[in-house]
C-alpha cells in the first residue's frame, strides 16, 4: 500500500526506508523484484536499509559511516534511463468534487439524513412563520375588505382638537387631494358620536353614525337599500336593540335621531329628526348610517353651521392605494405640520397589517435559532469527517490535488446538505399547510397559510448559505492538513 501511495503520483524518484524490515525471505524477494521493476521503468530507486543482501540487490552502494560516506561502489550496470512523460497535475474537476461530496453523503448516509433532518426543521419553522403571517394578514384583510371598498380611503384634518371649525375639511381641502395622483374623486364626510336612536318607548345610544360614501359596498347591507334623504341604515346588532329577534322588521318603519352640535357661542344644540329604516347592515354595534344630504338639513333646522369633518378619497386601482396613503400622510399645512391623518377603516388595516407583520417575523426569528442549531450540527459533522478522512486527504494532495480543491470538495458537502435539507423543509412546509389551508376552508373560508415562491427561494438560498458559512472552518482545516502526515495518520 505504502509502494502504491509512492508511485501514485508518478515520481522520478522513489525513497524506500529499510523496505524489507520485518519480512520473511519470501516477501523480501517479492519486494526486492518490484523494486527492480520500479527501476526499469525508469525511476531512481533508492533504499535505505541495514541488510547487506539488499544492498547487494541494487546497482549502487553508497556507504555511511557515522553520517559520513566511506566508499561508493557500482556493482553493476544500471538501468536504461527511458524517456519520461510527466503526469499532469490531478486537479479535481467540478464534476469529480460532486461526484466524490455524494459518494462520501451516500457512505455516511444515516448520519448525513438525520443532519439534512434537523437543518430541515428550522427552515420549515421559518418559512411557516412567514406564510402564517401573509396568510393571517390577507384573512384580516378579507374579512375588512369585504365590507368597505378596499380602494376608497378616509382622511381627516390631522388635530387632536374637538373643535369643529379645525375638525372641518373644506373645498380647497377636497381640491388639494384631488389633485393627487391616481386619486378618481374625493367625497365630503360626516362623522359623529353618541347619537341617540329612539322608537316608540325604546331607545339606544349608537356609538358611532357616519355619512355614506363610495367605501361603503352595497353588499354591506343584509336587507333593504343604501339611505336616501330622509333615511337611515341600522346595523345588525344595532336593531336588535329594538327588535331582538327580527331586526330586520325594522326597514321601513321611521325612528327618530338626535344629535349634537354647537352653535356660534360653542354651546351645544340638540337636533332631532325622523328617519325611516332603509336597512339594516351586518356593521358593528352602535352603527348608524345616513347620508351627507340628511345631516346638513338636521343643521340648517337648527341654523348650525355645518363642517364636514372627514374626505373619501377613491383612488383608481388597488395597487396604487399604498403609494397615494403615502403622499397624503407627507402633505403639509402652512405650519409645516402634516396636515392629514388616515382614519376609519383603511387606516385600522394599515395599522393592522403592520402589527400582524412585525408579531410574524419575530415569530420567524425565534424560529430561525434553530438554524443555529442546524448550522453547529454541520460544523460538528464535518470536523469529524476531517478526522475520519485524513488518510483519504493525504492520497488526494499526494495525488496533486491542491488545497483549495480539498476545500472545494467539503464545502460541496456543505451545499448538498444544505440544498437537502430546504428542500426537505419546504416538502414539509406544503404538507402542513396543505392540511391546514383544507381545515381553514372548510371553517373560515380561507386559506389561512400563503405560502409564496419568494419564500421558497428565501428558504433555499438561506440553507445553503448557513450550510456554506458553518463549513468554511472545518473546510479550511482540512485543506492544511499535510500529506505525509496525513498518510501516516493512524
Amino acid at each position: 500500500m505504502a509502494i502504491a501511495r509512492a508511485l501514485a503520483s508518478d515520481p522520478d524518484i522513489i525513497i524506500a526506508d529499510e523496505p524489507t524490515g520485518a519480512l520473511d525471505s519470501q516477501n523480501t524477494q517479492e519486494i526486492l523484484t518490484l523494486m527492480d521493476q520500479i527501476a526499469a521503468d525508469g525511476k531512481l530507486v533508492i533504499c535505505v536499509t541495514h541488510s547487506q543482501e539488499v544492498a547487494d540487490h541494487g546497482t549502487r552502494i553508497v556507504h555511511m559511516a557515522d553520517g559520513v560516506i566511506d566508499h561508493d561502489t557500482r556493482l553493476k550496470d544500471p538501468f536504461p534511463v527511458k524517456e519520461h512523460v510527466a503526469l499532469p497535475a490531478k486537479h479535481l474537476s467540478f464534476t469529480a468534487m460532486v461526484k466524490m461530496a455524494l459518494k462520501h453523503m451516500r457512505y455516511n448516509l444515516k448520519r448525513n439524513l438525520l443532519i439534512i433532518f434537523g437543518a430541515s426543521i428550522g427552515i420549515f419553522s421559518v418559512i411557516l412563520m412567514l406564510g402564517l403571517g401573509r396568510g393571517v394578514k390577507g384573512y384580516m384583510n378579507h374579512e375588512i375588505y369585504s365590507q368597505i371598498k378596499p380602494t376608497a380611503v378616509q382622511v381627516a384634518q390631522n388635530t387632536d382638537s374637538q373643535d369643529p371649525k379645525k375638525l372641518a375639511v373644506t373645498q380647497s381641502d377636497l381640491s388639494r387631494l384631488q389633485k393627487l395622483s391616481h386619486v378618481k374623486k374625493v367625497q365630503l364626510g360626516y362623522y359623529g358620536s353618541n347619537v341617540q336612536v329612539q322608537r316608540g318607548n325604546a331607545s339606544a345610544t349608537a356609538q358611532v353614525m357616519q355619512t355614506t360614501t363610495d367605501q361603503m359596498l352595497a353588499k354591506s347591507i343584509k336587507k333593504g337599500q343604501r339611505p336616501a334623504t330622509g333615511e337611515v341604515v341600522l346595523g345588525k346588532d344595532f336593531a336588535r336593540k329594538f327588535n331582538k329577534k327580527h331586526p330586520y322588521r325594522l326597514i321601513g318603519k321611521s325612528v327618530k335621531i338626535s344629535i349634537t352640535g354647537m352653535n356660534k357661542q360653542h354651546l351645544p344644540v340638540v337636533m332631532t329628526k325622523s328617519l325611516k329604516v332603509s336597512g339594516v347592515s351586518d356593521g358593528s354595534a352602535g352603527q348608524v348610517q345616513t347620508n351627507l344630504t340628511t345631516v346638513r338639513q338636521l343643521y340648517a333646522a337648527k341654523k348650525l353651521t355645518f363642517h364636514a369633518n372627514f374626505a373619501t378619497v377613491v383612488i383608481d386601482n388597488l395597487q396604487n392605494v399604498t403609494s397615494v396613503q403615502d403622499k397624503i400622510k407627507t402633505l403639509k399645512a402652512s405650519n409645516g405640520k402634516k396636515q392629514y391623518q388616515l382614519t376609519g377603516a383603511g387606516a385600522l388595516v394599515s395599522t393592522l397589517n403592520t402589527y400582524i407583520q412585525l408579531a410574524f417575523y419575530v415569530l420567524a426569528a425565534i424560529a430561525g435559532i434553530s438554524l443555529l442549531v442546524s448550522a453547529i450540527m454541520i460544523i460538528v459533522v464535518l470536523y469529524i469527517s476531517v478526522s475520519e478522512r485524513t488518510k483519504e486527504i493525504g492520497i488526494l494532495r499526494a495525488l496533486g490535488v491542491r488545497r483549495k480543491d480539498i476545500r472545494r470538495l467539503f464545502l460541496s458537502e456543505a451545499f448538498f446538505l444544505g440544498l437537502f435539507s430546504s428542500v426537505l423543509a419546504l416538502t414539509f412546509t406544503e404538507l402542513v399547510a396543505y392540511f391546514a389551508n383544507n381545515v381553514a376552508t372548510k371553517y373560515i373560508g380561507y386559506s389561512i397559510i400563503e405560502i409564496t415562491s419568494n419564500y421558497m427561494i428565501f428558504g433555499i438560498v438561506v440553507a445553503i448559505i448557513i450550510s456554506l458559512l458553518a463549513a468554511l472552518a472545518p473546510a479550511g482545516q482540512d485543506s492544511k492538513l499535510d500529506p505525509i502526515e496525513s498518510l501516516a495518520y493512524e
